[in-house]
């Protein structure tokens, strides 16, 4: 069974591994971290999309 620390260290990892990554919804976006209806998320700062979001 995965502990509490064990998840936010995977979340944390998706999310480090997606940062600056291209917004696969718009063409000139790039995902940066921040907060998606609650949650960690990286999200395109050009359209607003998120690519991820951990909860």
């Amino acid at each position: 069974m995965i502990d509490a620390v064990e998840k936010q260290t995977g979340s944390e990892a998706v999310l480090a591994t997606l940062e600056h990554s291209s917004c696969t919804f718009c063409d000139d976006g790039v995902l940066v971290r921040d907060v998606y209806k609650g949650n960690d998320a990286v999200v395109c700062a050009n359209c607003g999309v998120p690519g991820a979001q951990v909860w």
